[in-house]
């Protein structure tokens, strides 16, 4: 993608700094795309490059993209008050991945391990019945609008099974930078991870409430499911006391 287009995408009035980072990824269900840089970008690029299965990506382009992203990141982080991470350190491939296995192995990641290990158990359980639910979705062969609503909760379920652990690896991640570099900015990027985190298990808890209020038969299972993501929940509020208060620019305006 060219690099004056991205930035000349960047200019555009509407668009909310850094958005981006403090959503849950899930652009399908998101209402300001439009004003999201990173979607604009998307957008672009998918339009460029059409629908070519055969083509491939040229390493250059992904290279300057690359680039062109940690100028942008930079720029955002400067322009919430930050300074940037230390750019003149070398990037140590062996350090980095130390440093993502320690991240991987506290408490909190293990619990959102072993709560998608749980939920993934729980479907298998449920497989006939869930499964053509699911199936039928792409279809949009729905007998009831009530039919739709446990499509709804199955598809939020699934969604956040990955988002969670993943914000809550990123908020990991930062302290442990934060411990390292004393940057203020991993510090402000570990709550705003950590609060996207909260509320993806506060939508899932809603989900899961839903399909065992409707389905009686399943509460044993969904209540473990349950205790797992509340134990998630409080111990992200004590690892990251000052997320649940953190303002998401444009969410919450």
């Amino acid at each position: 993608m060219d690099k004056d287009l991205i930035y000349a995408l960047g200019q555009n009035p509407q668009l909310i700094p850094g958005i981006y980072n403090y959503c849950d990824g899930w652009c399908d269900k998101c209402p300001f795309t439009k004003r999201c840089l990173n979607y604009s970008i998307m957008e672009e690029g998918l339009s460029k490059e059409g629908d070519s299965e055969n083509e491939g990506q040229d390493p250059g382009e992904l290279d300057k993209l690359f680039e062109i992203s940690m100028e942008l990141m930079s720029k955002s982080i400067k322009d919430l008050g930050f300074e940037p991470p230390n750019e003149d350190s070398e990037f140590d491939l062996e350090s980095e991945g130390e440093k993502d296995e320690q991240a991987l192995n506290t408490e909190i990641m293990k619990l959102s391990e072993s709560y998608s290990e749980l939920l993934d158990e729980w479907f298998e359980g449920f497989f006939q019945e869930f499964s053509i639910i699911e199936k039928n979705k792409d279809s949009k062969e729905f007998v009831s609008d009530f039919q739709q609503l446990i499509s709804d909760s199955i598809e939020s379920i699934r969604w956040y099974q990955f988002g969670i652990p993943s914000k809550l690896f990123r908020a990991t991640r930062n302290i442990l930078n934060y411990e390292l570099e004393n940057n203020d900015f991993y510090i402000h990027d570990a709550n705003a991870s950590a609060k996207v985190a909260l509320l993806s298990i506060d939508k899932s808890i809603q989900s899961w409430t839903f399909l065992m209020s409707h389905f009686p038969y399943t509460e044993d299972g969904v209540l473990k499911i349950l205790v797992k993501l509340s134990e998630i929940k409080r111990m992200t509020e004590r690892e990251f006391p000052n997320a649940q208060q953190f303002i998401r620019p444009g969410f919450n305006d």
